[in-house]
């Protein structure tokens, strides 16, 4: 039986996690966004990707449980606000 998690290479996931942050949360709020709508929007797209991940996961996958789901939403909605908006402030303290 094969183990597809440890196929899975987790740096291709955080990198094409970064990337739609800056594409989709980071160029819309550069210009008028305040940090703490930059912050409610990561936490969304974190919400929804990681949801999107971890529930497929529990139909999926025989032994991942509710609690390893929940505990991995909430750290990935988390890690994704801030991650969000210490770049948007490190953008405009670069940019002025």
């Amino acid at each position: 039986m094969t183990d597809f998690r440890a196929k899975i290479d987790v740096r291709q996931i955080n990198s094409l996690d970064f990337s739609a942050v800056t594409d989709f949360i980071l160029a819309e709020q550069l210009e008028s966004g305040s940090l703490l709508t930059t912050l409610g929007l990561g936490a969304l797209f974190g919400f929804l990707a990681y949801a999107t991940y971890d529930l497929t996961n529990l139909a999926t996958l025989r032994g991942y449980t509710v609690t390893v789901a929940l505990v991995d939403m909430a750290w990935g909605t988390a890690l994704t606000a801030v991650s969000a908006t210490a770049g948007m402030w490190m953008t405009r303290a670069i940019m002025g």
